[in-house]
C-alpha cells in the first residue's frame, strides 16, 4: 500500500466536516506541486546544485507525509541527508527511485480521488 490509511481517513474526515470535495482538492493541488518539485530534483542534480536538491528533498518529504505517502517521505528524508552531504555522486539512483515512488503515489491518491468521487460526487 503506497498510502497511510490513517492518513488517507484523517484528510477525509478534516474535509467531510467542511466540504468533501476539499479532499480532492488537496489531493489534486499535490499532485500538482509535488510533480513539479520531483522535475526540480533532476534540474538540481543537473546544475550539481546540493542546496537546491536539499531544500527540494525536505518539502517533497514533508508534503509525502501530510498526504499519507510515507514510504516516499522516507526515500525524500534519504536524498535531502545525502545532499546535506553535498556527495552527489550516488544521488542520481536514489533521485530514480524518489521518481518511481512518486509515479506509484500518484496513481494511489488519483485512485483516492475516484473512490471520493464515488462516494461524495461533486458539486
Amino acid at each position: 500500500m503506497k498510502l497511510d490509511p490513517e492518513a488517507i481517513r484523517e484528510i477525509n474526515e478534516y474535509a467531510a466536516g467542511y466540504d468533501p470535495d476539499i479532499f480532492n482538492e488537496i489531493m489534486v493541488e499535490y499532485i500538482s506541486n509535488s510533480a513539479s518539485l520531483v522535475g526540480q530534483l533532476d534540474d538540481a542534480f543537473q546544475q550539481q546544485n546540493s542546496v537546491l536538491l536539499e531544500r527540494t528533498a525536505h518539502t517533497l518529504k514533508g508534503q509525502g507525509g501530510a498526504v499519507g505517502a510515507l514510504a516516499f517521505s522516507v526515500l525524500c528524508g534519504e536524498l535531502e541527508l545525502m545532499a546535506k552531504s553535498g556527495n552527489l555522486t550516488a544521488v542520481l539512483e536514489l533521485i530514480n527511485k524518489v521518481k518511481r515512488e512518486y509515479s506509484e503515489v500518484k496513481a494511489a491518491l488519483r485512485f483516492e480521488i475516484e473512490q471520493n468521487y464515488n462516494i461524495h460526487g461533486s458539486k
